[in-house]
């Protein structure tokens, strides 16, 4: 039985490294779908390349997306393109702080920056009024289709709402027989 070899470098790979030797292992389509992937996978793996329909692009991806490898890369591409390129809420309100301060700016730019940054902090309300025709109410056509069924009356139901509504004051006490007093009384006002 032969011996093993020993492996040609032993020392330990600089971190930074890492993901450019993990690249070299990539095939040219895995490669690009780290390029192209921006959260949307099954998007990604159509733009690489790999064919099918989307269930099996999505299937492709999310075998994709646990290689090691493929994942270095891609978090390796947006630390280095997204995060500086973004600026957060307090950066775009220093610049445009200073561009309102700058008086070698232009006047309407200074104007803009200050505009901007009073939107940014809630210094404007914009309120938007609709009005019809010559500045008269809104029309609006609603159509309803309601369908009405006869209903036979319960006296018994009727004689408690009728009691309830005595109760809140809204009918005159009950009078006479539950089934006939306060209904009849409301109906023949």
């Amino acid at each position: 039985m032969a011996a093993k070899r020993p492996r040609k470098s032993t020392k330990p790979q600089d971190a930074r490294s890492a993901p450019d030797e993990s690249s070299r292992s990539l095939t040219p389509k895995q490669r690009r779908f780290a390029e192209l992937y921006a959260g949307n996978g099954t998007e990604a793996a159509r733009l690489a390349g790999y064919a099918g329909r989307d269930n099996v692009l999505a299937q492709t991806a999310r075998g994709l997306l646990r290689n090691p490898h493929i994942r270095a890369l891609i978090a390796e591409r947006e630390g280095k393109e997204v995060g500086p390129h973004i600026a957060t809420r307090e950066q775009r309100q220093a610049f445009w702080t200073r561009t309102m301060e700058d008086t070698e700016e232009d006047m309407p730019q200074r104007l803009k920056a200050s505009e901007l940054l009073a939107k940014s902090q809630g210094d404007f309300l914009e309120r938007v009024e609709l009005a019809g025709k010559d500045g008269g109410p809104v029309k609006a056509d609603v159509t309803a289709k309601v369908e009405v069924k006869h209903v036979e009356p319960d006296p018994e139901r009727l004689s408690a709402i009728a009691g309830l509504l005595a109760r809140l004051g809204a009918l005159p006490s009950p009078q006479g027989t539950a089934g006939a007093g306060p209904a009849a009384g409301a109906a023949d006002e």
